[in-house]
């Protein structure tokens, strides 16, 4: 019982880091924007602090994704 404990904590680890190591910040924003565009709702806060980041973001360099193994 105990190793399959250690085998799953290892796996979910794994899982994290594979999903944190794919993350694309742009991508992520353009989701958030489409959902708020489903949702119908005025959200104006959020969309003004998006907007931020998205400013912030386009002053970085984009990271290029990681070619899969």
């Amino acid at each position: 019982m105990k190793l399959q404990e250690t085998a799953r904590a290892i796996w979910l680890k794994f899982e994290a880091l594979a999903s944190a190591l794919d993350y694309d910040p742009y991508a992520d924003i353009i989701s958030r924007f489409e959902r708020l565009e489903r949702d119908g709702q005025s959200r104006q806060a959020e969309l003004t602090a998006l907007s931020g980041e998205v400013l912030n973001l386009s002053e970085q360099p984009r990271r290029e994704s990681c070619p899969p193994h």
